[in-house]
């Protein structure tokens, strides 16, 4: 009995070191069971956080792509811009100079009206005193004439040429050239 007794507290002590055993490995597949459902609610979490990430990634790709076409617009807008402002400051010192050109032919034209006017009153000027000397040579025609006429009737008088009255020589003179410059 003694090996019975012996062999009961064996089987007795290897039956509770087996439960005490079997306790533990219950304990520990609890522990790994609820940090099993933790790793679980935490990947599940990451695959959120992941998935919310990458959502955001893709929001901001497209942002950055819509901010990307909006300064290539607006780089082609300015481009624009400049060009129609190259254009028009072209075009304003095309209308300057014109109006330079203007300045100076109107200019020109003044000083030519001027000197033209300055003509005009000469010409009117020579034109009376060529009136003036007409009319002073008409008067010296009719006395001539008329000094003409007493030597014609003073030779059909027969009255020798020294009595005849002579017309001044300075008068004929000038009749002459008065004559050649109206003709």
């Amino acid at each position: 009995m003694e090996y019975t007794y012996d062999a009961s507290n064996r089987l007795q002590s290897s039956v509770s070191r087996l439960l005490d055993m079997i306790e533990d490995t219950t304990h520990q597949l609890y522990d790994t069971k609820r940090t099993q459902h933790e790793l679980v609610t935490t990947v599940s979490s990451g695959q959120q956080e992941s998935l919310s990430i990458s959502t955001r990634c893709d929001e901001l790709e497209e942002r950055l792509r819509e901010e990307v076409e909006a300064k290539e617009y607006l780089a082609m807008e300015l481009h624009k811009a400049e060009g129609l402002i190259e254009g028009y400051s072209t075009e304003r010192d095309q209308r300057e100079q014109q109006v330079r050109d203007l300045e100076e032919k109107t200019e020109a034209l003044v000083l030519e009206l001027e000197t033209t006017k300055n003509r005009l009153l000469d010409l009117e000027a020579s034109h009376h005193e060529a009136t003036s000397l007409r009319s002073e040579m008409q008067r010296q025609r009719e006395l001539l004439n008329d000094s003409v006429g007493d030597q014609a009737q003073g030779f059909h008088d027969n009255r020798p040429y020294y009595l005849v009255p002579l017309v001044p020589l300075g008068v004929a003179v000038g009749w002459y050239f008065l004559r050649e410059w109206l003709l």
